[in-house]
């Protein structure tokens, strides 16, 4: 109703995408392709067992840019008082990693995935030489991660807070 686009969950998908699934993937496919599996039982391992496990990757992180591990620095107060411990740490939202057997939208969006992810590997692994699989791959990742965006930021005013902090030592 009115509501204006937010760029804020694109950039976090631009940079989820450099930083973490880019690096993942390169490693990924030069192990994969260094098993020399055939095309078929390749597309199985990448998306049954890689999958599976890199989603789960991919939630984290989109939850860490989301603000679920927030930095924690001492107080003015305890700048002040020279006698004070200074505590440094990070501020974990535990409902923001929820189990992974229990959490539906991981799970979900897995079985979702597979719709693009599956016909996108038997094509990568069939036709696509070995040498441009990552470039095929990114391109396939980056019209994903922008539905995912997308998605994210039509959800991003509906959304609570996050639920209270528990210290990670």
């Amino acid at each position: 109703a009115g509501r204006g686009f937010s760029a804020a969950p694109v950039y976090t998908a631009v940079a989820i995408n450099l930083l973490v699934i880019m690096p993942i993937c390169s490693v990924w496919f030069s192990v994969l392709c260094k098993w020399k599996l055939h095309w078929v039982l390749a597309t199985a391992v990448d998306q049954f067992a890689f999958s599976p496990l890199f989603n789960i990757v991919m939630f984290w992180a989109y939850n860490v840019a989301g603000g679920a591990i927030r930095p924690v620095f001492p107080s003015a107060s305890d700048l002040a008082d020279a006698t004070a411990p200074l505590a440094f740490g990070l501020s974990l939202h535990r409902s923001a990693f929820s189990s992974v057997f229990a959490f539906s939208p991981m799970w979900s969006t897995q079985m979702t995935s597979y719709k693009i992810w599956l016909p996108a590997a038997l094509l990568r692994e069939k036709l696509v030489p070995p040498h441009f699989a990552m470039v095929f791959n990114s391109v396939v990742a980056f019209g994903w991660n922008m539905i995912l965006a997308s998605i994210l930021a039509e959800t991003a005013d509906s959304s609570t807070a996050p639920a209270e902090a528990v210290p990670v030592a």
